[in-house]
């Protein structure tokens, strides 16, 4: 019953991040330093208001892997952002859910699962499936093909570090953290640049905090009660709703190759996920 409702989690959570993925972008004009940010400050704003209402701790006792959660996530974000700027929309997010490849790689380590031949198999081709997404983005924009790769190491870590947490938060806790962390180390460097958003940005930056925190909210409920390993493939559905986003709103479409890559990438997830679905994901 928890694993079904941990993938129920999942989906739900996907097309929120789509849709902020798609208030990213349409923000694109301004630094993505500031959009990263408001971001933060838009998300402790809801959380100063949800927390005390779900009862739920702001500080919670777990605080090592919450505030690890917390400094890898906002590494995650300000690469992933930065990403969404400068590329694609589905390729932006295509890159950044490599995370769940990693996240089975990082789980055999920190939460003893263990990782089959047919498992690493799976993970290699959805890397070979990266490696066509990236033709031929990587050549005219490789600054931002790498943070988008990079951001879904980071967001493994994070992942892992939530998985790690387990029941003993609340999943609210392990997003005040993080917000809160976001808006404080990033200030320094947005505050000076502020570039002041007009109507339009200012609602796709309310956008951006709203979406994001319904999507961290299952998302992070998916990963407390559901294994690790079992539950990454449905991710997938994120960059797959952006990519229909995408062509819709920006009329962004993306090669055959990128296109092939971006279905075996969907599929080793899938693979990923069947294959891993007996494994349970111990806390260390």
């Amino acid at each position: 019953m928890e694993h079904r409702k941990a993938i129920g989690f999942v989906v739900t959570s996907t097309f929120a991040f789509a849709l902020m993925a798609a208030c990213v972008k349409s923000a694109k004009r301004l630094p993505f330093i500031e959009i990263v940010f408001m971001r933060g400050f838009i998300g402790l704003l809801f959380m100063l208001v949800f927390v005390p209402f779900a009862r739920a701790s702001f500080w919670g006792k777990r605080r090592k892997p919450l505030l690890v959660r917390a400094f890898a996530g906002v590494c995650a974000l300000c690469l992933h952002f930065y990403a969404i700027t400068h590329l694609p929309l589905a390729t932006a997010m295509f890159l950044g859910q490599t995370s769940p490849l990693l996240v089975v790689m990082m789980a055999t380590f920190f939460l003893k699962e263990k990782v089959t031949p047919a498992i690493l198999g799976m993970i290699l081709l959805g890397f070979f499936g990266t490696a066509l997404l990236l033709q031929p983005d990587f050549y005219e924009n490789p600054s931002a093909c790498i943070a988008g790769l990079a951001s879904g190491f980071f967001a493994a870590i994070a992942m892992i570090a939530i998985r790690y947490v387990g029941k003993a938060e609340s999943a609210l806790t392990s997003i005040f953290y993080f917000v809160l962390i976001t808006a404080i180390t990033t200030a320094p460097v947005a505050l000076p640049i502020f570039v002041p958003p007009t109507p339009l940005e200012w609602l796709a930056l309310v956008g951006i905090g709203f979406f994001s925190f319904l999507g961290q909210v299952w998302l992070t409920g998916a990963f407390r009660i559901g294994p690790a390993s079992s539950v990454t493939a449905f991710v997938y559905l994120t960059p797959v709703f952006s990519y229909v986003l995408g062509y819709v709103f920006w009329g962004e479409t993306l090669t055959l190759l990128a296109n092939i890559g971006a279905v075996i990438i969907v599929l080793s997830g899938i693979g990923l996920s069947f294959l891993a679905r007996g494994i349970k994901g111990n806390i260390v």
